[in-house]
C-alpha cells in the first residue's frame, strides 16, 4: 500500500470514528434531555413551594361545636354553692345560679358567697323569689299571683341583677315571646301576670335528680347518658341547646361534689359541647342583660 493509500484509509477511519462519536452525542441527547427537562420543572415547582410560609406544626384547628350545654344551679347560696363554683373554677366553665333572697340575707357567711358569685365574671346570677314559694308551700303559693309577683319583686329589691331572667320554685315554667309553657296548669295566672310585669320565666330541659336528703338520685354516667338521649330525640325546648337542672345543696358532700366535677370533665372531653350562662340562650330578648343596682351586699 502507498502513502496515497494510507492516507485515505486513516482519513475513512477518522471519519467513520467522528460519525459513530456523533452519533453516540445524538443519541444521548435523545434520551436524556426529556428528562432533564422534567427535573428541571420539578425542581422549580418544589422551590415555589418552598417559598411559601410554613404552617407552625402546633396549630390546630378548633373544632366546630355545635351542641350548647347551660349548666344552671338552683336555691343557693348556700355551702354546696362555694364547692360548685370551685369546681367551675377549676374546669373554667360558665355557671348560671338562680338563687333565693332569703338565703342570701340569712347569715353573713351566705352574703359573703352571693359576694363572690356577684364578683365572679364566670358566673351570673339570676332570680328565684325571695322565699321560694314561703317556704315551699307550693300550692298556696301559685294560688295568690299577686303574692308571687311581690315575691320575685322583693328578692329583686334584696338583691342586685342585671337581668329579668327568672326560674319559678318547683315549677318548669316558661314565659317568653315566643314560648308558652306551663307544667302544672294551677300555676298559670302566676306565671302569666310574671311576665305581664316584664320578669322572663325559664324552665329547664334535663334534671339531676335528688332524693329527700339531697343525694343525687342518677350517677354522673346516666346524665352522660340521658344528655345523649336529649340531643339525639331533640328533646330539648331547642335543637342543640340543653339547659340542665341542679342544686347547689345536692353537692355539699365530697362525693356528690365528685360525681359533679368527673361529670363536667367528661362533658369536656368529648371536645363537642359549648359552656354557657342562660343570658345567651337563644330565645332571649337581645336586650336581657342590663346594669345591676349594685354590686354587694353588705
Amino acid at each position: 500500500m502507498n502513502s496515497e493509500q494510507r492516507r485515505f484509509s486513516k482519513r475513512s477511519k477518522l471519519i467513520t470514528a467522528l460519525v459513530v462519536f456523533f452519533s453516540l452525542i445524538s443519541a444521548a441527547v435523545v434520551y436524556f434531555y426529556p428528562r432533564l427537562k422534567q427535573a428541571s420543572i420539578f425542581d422549580k415547582t418544589n422551590n415555589r413551594e418552598d417559598s411559601l410560609p410554613a404552617i407552625p406544626a402546633n396549630k390546630i384547628i378548633p373544632k366546630k361545636k355545635d351542641k350548647t350545654i347551660y349548666l344552671t344551679f338552683d336555691d343557693g347560696p348556700c355551702t354546696g354553692s362555694r364547692t360548685v363554683m370551685n369546681i367551675l373554677k377549676q374546669e373554667q366553665i360558665q355557671g348560671s345560679f338562680f338563687i333565693v333572697g332569703l338565703h342570701v340575707c340569712k347569715s353573713s357567711s351566705q352574703k359573703i358567697i352571693y359576694n363572690e358569685m356577684k364578683k365572679n365574671n364566670q358566673f351570673e346570677i339570676y332570680n328565684h323569689s325571695y322565699s321560694h314559694a314561703l317556704r315551699n308551700r307550693f300550692k298556696y303559693f301559685y294560688s295568690q299571683p299577686k303574692t308571687v309577683i311581690h315575691d320575685f319583686e322583693q328578692c329583686e329589691d334584696s338583691v342586685p341583677f342585671s337581668t329579668k331572667i327568672i326560674r319559678l320554685p318547683g315549677r318548669n315554667t316558661w314565659r317568653m315571646e315566643t314560648v308558652n309553657f306551663t307544667d302544672i296548669r294551677a300555676s298559670k295566672p302566676a306565671a302569666d301576670s310574671l311576665f305581664k310585669h316584664g320578669f322572663l320565666p325559664m324552665g329547664w330541659d334535663l334534671e339531676w335528680h335528688f332524693t329527700n336528703h339531697s343525694q343525687l338520685v342518677q350517677s354522673e354516667e346516666t346524665m352522660l347518658k340521658e344528655i345523649d338521649t336529649c340531643f339525639a330525640r331533640n328533646n330539648t325546648r331547642i335543637g342543640n341547646h340543653l339547659i340542665l337542672l341542679t342544686h347547689d345543696r345536692t353537692f355539699e358532700r365530697p362525693e356528690d361534689s365528685a360525681k359533679l366535677h368527673k361529670f363536667i370533665k367528661d362533658l369536656k372531653s368529648r371536645n363537642i359541647y359549648n359552656f354557657e350562662v342562660v343570658s345567651k340562650y337563644p330565645l332571649l330578648p337581645k336586650d336581657t342583660i342590663g346594669i345591676p343596682k349594685t354590686h354587694v351586699i353588705n
